[in-house]
């Protein structure tokens, strides 16, 4: 079962600046204005950043009776984040499924320097990210294929009706930010996919 997460579709942030949404077309609401990212307008975002805090998204589970849980991925296009853009600009980015902590990865910087070949032309800071695929099975958790956690899809069980995907960045000396990019923006035309496979 496939599930295709708009950027926008939150159900839980806690953010602080510079944050912000954008749609194709333009910037959704104030710049540095965490309130604003909770505006019935970010259903239409493609592209979420933040310098602190998390991002949360709630989907519901299609398994049935029968089916058992074998694999959970996670796929999504992720970048830093700072003012303006800084090609060396490492970021640790946190991932939590359910409450539980699942793996951490870096995000090498925030990225401008070079276009996006999705991003819209009016757009001037952060281009792309990185192309990130989170894989959790009964061996544990790989990220772009290098094992990170012991995590495992028995860890979940019994499973819920739904699931809640989280996203944070804490404070960092250096680096640090998040952003997501969603099919209209960055290199790959794609909002966050998640994926439950059974037998």
């Amino acid at each position: 079962y496939e599930t295709n997460l708009p950027v926008g579709q939150y159900t839980d942030l806690k953010v602080s600046p510079p944050c912000g949404i954008a749609s194709e077309e333009m910037i959704l609401g104030d710049l540095d204005e965490p309130i604003h990212l909770l505006s019935p307008q970010r259903v239409r975002a493609q592209l979420l950043w933040f310098g602190e805090g998390y991002v949360e998204y709630t989907l519901p589970s299609y398994l049935r009776e029968g089916q058992t849980l074998t694999d959970i991925e996670i796929i999504g296009e992720f970048g830093s984040e700072t003012a303006g853009f800084n090609d060396n600009w490492p970021s640790l980015i946190q991932v939590a499924l359910n409450g539980k902590p699942i793996c951490n990865f870096t995000t090498p910087g925030d990225f401008g320097s070079t276009r996006g070949s999705l991003t819209p032309k009016w757009w001037p800071n952060n281009q792309y990210g990185i192309l990130v695929i989170i894989r959790i099975n009964s061996d544990g958790v790989m990220v772009n294929g290098e094992y990170r956690s012991d995590v495992t899809t028995k860890d979940f069980l019994p499973l819920k009706d739904k699931w809640k995907l989280r996203f944070s960045v804490a404070e960092q000396a250096k680096g640090g930010g998040f952003t997501l990019f969603g099919e209209k923006f960055g290199n790959y035309a794609q909002d966050v996919c998640f994926r439950e496979y059974y037998r």
